[in-house]
C-alpha cells in the first residue's frame, strides 16, 4: 500500500481544510488517506510551520503551540524524525535539485522511507521527473 509524505504547505492546507488552496476532491482524498493511516509528516515541517507562523507568513487556525499540540497528537499521522542518515542524504541527493535545505530534507525523508511526496512545489515535482523521487502534485 502506497504511503505518503506531506510537504509542509500541503500539511497546513489539509489540517486547516483550506478551500482556497485545495479543491474539495483533494480535501476528501486527504481525509481518506488520513483515515487509512497512510500519511506522514517530517519533523522539518514542524520547524517550517513554526518559522512561517512566527514570521506572520501563515495564519494558523489556533495559536502555534496549540496547533502543534493538536496536529502532533493525531495517531493517524506518523511524524518522522530527521535521522543522521536523512540529514546526510539531504546533502548528497542525486541529480539536480534546488538548495533549499528544508526541501532537501523533505526529499531525503521521502527517499529514505520510500514514500511518495505530496506537493505543489514545481522544483520538487521536476526533480521527481528526473527519476530520483516519487512525488505527486496534490
Amino acid at each position: 500500500m502506497e504511503r505518503f509524505l506531506l510537504d509542509t504547505h500541503i500539511w497546513i492546507w489539509l489540517i486547516q481544510a483550506d478551500r482556497d488552496k485545495l479543491k474539495r476532491s483533494a480535501l476528501d482524498q486527504g481525509q481518506e488517506l488520513h483515515d487509512e493511516r497512510r500519511l506522514s509528516v517530517s519533523a522539518i515541517s514542524v520547524w517550517e510551520v513554526a518559522n512561517l507562523a512566527v514570521a506572520g507568513r501563515v495564519t494558523l487556525s489556533a495559536p502555534l503551540d496549540r496547533w502543534l499540540d493538536i496536529t502532533m497528537s493525531d495517531p493517524a499521522v506518523d511524524v518522522l524524525p530527521l535521522s543522521p542518515n536523512i540529514l546526510a542524504e539531504a546533502t548528497r541527493l542525486p541529480g539536480t535539485i534546488h538548495r533549499d535545505p528544508a526541501d532537501r530534507m523533505l526529499v531525503a525523508t521521502a527517499r529514505h522511507h520510500n514514500l511518495t511526496l505530496l506537493t505543489r512545489d514545481d522544483d520538487i515535482l521536476n526533480y521527481a521527473k528526473q527519476g530520483h523521487l516519487k512525488a505527486r502534485k496534490f
